[in-house]
């Protein structure tokens, strides 16, 4: 088997051959913040061709500033993949769906694959279980969710699947980054539950396993 930088000098030479630039190669959806990046480092380091304000759309707690840098290791969005992220199992109506962006809201429905960057609203006396990679996640009436694809990498759990407001009772078997209006939830295998209220504080209640919570 060759060295890894036997590897990697084979695989420059075949991009070479093949006339395809840099730039061209595909891109993952993710990326890793290193020291002193700002959002345009990165994006010029990545040959990403976007804005530094869609990278900050796609990643809401990067803040509205796209000068300053960004802690080393967080893992930033890139864009918003086509791939299912969770699918909707339980719903005790009325709940609706919303497709990424500002479409319109459509009732939900058992079963239904949910994409990056949808949202699931619960209204008074409605539920909502959704089934994601890491586990379940099932939200209690008059909650807002809004899906990320992002997974969490060693401490870099910016940017994951965002409670707005409401309860959520939460059952993984993987390690689950979920963001709110005023803490990030770094939840490891286990059960817990979350509510957000009106005022966007945040309440963690751990039943089993390990979660920590940094506040911002």
């Amino acid at each position: 088997m060759p060295s890894v930088r036997a590897r990697d000098a084979l695989l420059g030479l075949a991009l070479l051959l093949s006339g395809r630039p840099a730039w061209a190669r595909p891109l993952p959806s993710t990326a890793t913040a290193r020291p002193s990046e700002t959002c345009d480092t990165l994006l010029r380091r990545l040959h990403w061709r976007t804005t530094a304000d869609e990278l900050h759309r796609l990643n809401p707690k990067l803040g509205k500033h796209a000068g300053h840098a960004i802690a080393a290791g967080t893992v930033l969005r890139l864009r918003e993949s086509t791939e299912p992220v969770a699918r909707l199992g339980v719903v005790q109506e009325p709940v609706g769906t919303q497709g990424p962006g500002k479409g319109p809201w459509r009732p939900a429905r058992s079963g239904a694959d949910l994409v990056d960057g949808a949202k699931v609203s619960t209204e008074a006396g409605g539920g909502a279980d959704l089934e994601l990679e890491a586990g379940l996640v099932s939200l209690g009436e008059n909650a807002l969710l809004i899906l990320r694809a992002v997974a969490p990498q060693k401490a870099a759990w910016r940017g994951g699947t965002e409670l707005q407001q409401g309860r959520a009772a939460i059952a993984v078997r993987a390690p689950l980054s979920l963001d709110t209006p005023s803490a990030q939830l770094a939840i490891e295998p286990g059960q817990a539950r979350v509510e957000v209220d009106a005022q966007g504080t945040t309440r963690l209640a751990v039943l089993r396993g390990r979660a920590v919570a940094t506040v911002e």
